[in-house]
């Protein structure tokens, strides 16, 4: 049985960009799902966390290269 899901055009934009050829929306939401459930039972769901946090930090620009860091606190 199929059921239809309404999802804006920007989720089915990211649908499209994880979705690999030949597969369906259901595999792809199926593996995020997967994904989702190894990282609540992760022993390392707090660093997926972190790691989550900072891809949005380096996104949004609020991020610092590593030359940057050694300029801002005078490390060397």
């Amino acid at each position: 049985m199929s059921v239809s899901i309404p999802v804006s055009p920007e989720i089915k934009i990211r649908l499209d960009k994880i979705k690999r050829p030949g597969e369906s929306y259901e595999e792809v939401i199926e593996q995020l799902l997967d994904d989702h459930d190894d990282l609540d039972t992760s022993l390392c769901s707090g660093w997926a966390k972190r790691a989550k946090e900072a891809i949005s930090e380096y996104r949004r620009g609020e991020s610092l290269t590593e030359d940057e860091i050694i300029k801002k606190y005078a490390l060397k």
